[in-house]
């Protein structure tokens, strides 16, 4: 299975999810604003699409004979994305496999709707979610394959951050290697099996997940049954 990656926002917007559908339909891309939307649907809750923005740049070359001639080229940053209803209060964004930079995805969301709204990148408690992993009746089979942690004090005036690879259990080596000592826990790598089939994954405490199209909704319901930490 193609796997893609998956990166999480929250925005507190006090909108139903079908009128969040009718703005972006009157904001469709085109060539006089240069920005906008496109591949706009709406079904089963979920606002999806793609967000493109026209860019310009203007840039001055030297004929052979010494002439100054300037060269106008057109570039295209598009954000691949998802919007449903998180809880009463809060939207998920899912931005698509991320680019490095999508803040003019989110800087031209808050302007559309006036900077009525606040848009936050999502941090997750992954103990949180392993807690809940184990309790899903539809899940077994679970194994983490790797596990990366940070802020593990060494000393008085040293921490470390450390990554295992396990062909076991990684949480089961990280507590034997760091016994009775605080960490942050950054990221897990996994598979279970999810009504029999296979699932692999990777998470992330900044909010990013990757794993098949098909299987994001299982992830998404961590987030819906869970307290996100802020």
């Amino acid at each position: 299975m193609t796997h893609r990656r998956i990166k999480w926002h929250r925005a507190d917007f006090q909108l139903p999810i079908d009128e969040l559908y009718r703005v972006f339909k009157t904001n469709i891309f085109s060539n006089s604003t240069r920005k906008g939307f496109s591949e706009l649907y709406f079904e089963d809750g979920v606002v999806s699409g793609l967000y493109s923005e026209e860019k310009q740049f203007n840039e001055e070359i030297l004929s052979p004979v010494g002439d100054s001639i300037e060269h106008i080229w057109v570039d295209y940053e598009s954000i691949r994305f998802s919007i449903q209803q998180l809880d009463k209060t809060y939207l998920l964004i899912s931005i698509i496999n991320p680019r490095k930079s999508f803040k003019f995805f989110i800087n031209y969301l808050s302007s559309l709707f006036e900077y009525k709204y606040s848009f936050q990148a999502l941090q997750l408690n992954l103990n949180n979610y392993i807690d809940w992993i184990r309790v899903q009746d539809e899940i077994e089979g679970i194994r983490f394959k790797k596990a990366r942690i940070s802020g593990l004090v060494v000393n008085r005036s040293a921490k470390a951050a450390v990554e295992i690879t396990s062909l076991a259990n990684a949480l089961s080596d990280l507590r034997d290697l760091v016994v009775q000592k605080q960490y942050t826990l950054d990221k897990v790598v996994g598979a279970f099996h999810h009504r029999g089939e296979p699932v692999t994954y990777e998470l992330t405490r900044t909010g990013g997940l990757l794993c098949s199209e098909e299987h994001e909704k299982i992830f998404i319901s961590f987030l819906k049954d869970s307290q996100i930490q802020t």
